[in-house]
Order: C-alpha cells, then structure tokens, then sequence
C-alpha cells in the first residue's frame, strides 16, 4: 500500500473518531470506522434497482453523507415502499446496512428516527449510482 493511501486511510479513521457519534434518541448517525471495499444501493421504490461499486471516492462520499445525516426523535412509522438500503461491505466479509423508509432511519425493528436533515443529498449521490453518473 503506497503512502498516499495509508495517509487517506489514517485521515478517514481519524475523522469518523473526531466525529464520534451517537443516535440515541437523536443526533447524528454512527459511521462504522472501518473502510469499506464497496458499496451497494438497493433501491426499493415503485420498482426494485441495484447498483454497487467499488470507487473508493464514491464509498467515502457515501460515509461523509451518511455521517452527517441528523436524526431527530424515535418513531413507530413504518413504511413499504420508498425505501433505501446502503450495504458497506469490507475485505474481512463483514458488513454495514443503513436502511431508509421514506424519511425514517431504520436502526432496527425497535429503533426508528426521523431524519431531520441530511437524507436529500445522501440519496441524490444514490441515485448517480443508479443513473451512472
């Protein structure tokens, strides 16, 4: 790994430390502090698409994005269309989810937020994957 990655990696690690978040009961969403090796988008709206992609610019995108995602209070809403799901997969096999339905932050069956700010831009860089852009 030449220096310029390891410089990016250690900034990226540094970063999601210094931003160091919590969503309990609101606030910003948790960014796992590892780096992916690729991202994939399924997008279940009218109608079902998937794209994924390995560009290490656009996965640190995708992080920042998500990161910086505001959430407000725990919400009962459901929701069974226009929904999100943003997979990071890394080289060791694991893998982080964060599912969106409509404006909802969905942790887990349990643990539903409402997105107060942040979710328009993260899905406009979404939907470039889908149209290629």
């Amino acid at each position: 790994m030449n220096n310029t990655k390891i410089k990016i990696m250690i900034l990226l690690l540094v970063m999601f430390f210094i931003n160091g978040c919590s969503n309990n009961g609101g606030g910003e969403m948790i960014v796992d502090e590892k780096i992916p090796t690729k991202v994939i988008y399924r997008r279940m709206w009218e109608y079902a698409v998937e794209a994924e992609s390995e560009d290490q610019e656009l996965i640190k995108e995708l992080l920042q994005e998500i990161n910086d995602i505001k959430l407000g209070n725990k919400t009962q809403m459901s929701v069974d269309d226009y929904t999100d799901v943003v997979i990071f997969e890394y080289s060791d096999g694991s893998y982080s989810k964060y599912i969106f339905e409509a404006n909802i932050y969905v942790e887990n069956e349990e643990n539903r937020y409402e997105v107060i700010d942040g979710l328009s831009k993260l899905r406009k860089t979404l939907s470039s994957m889908i149209e290629g852009e």
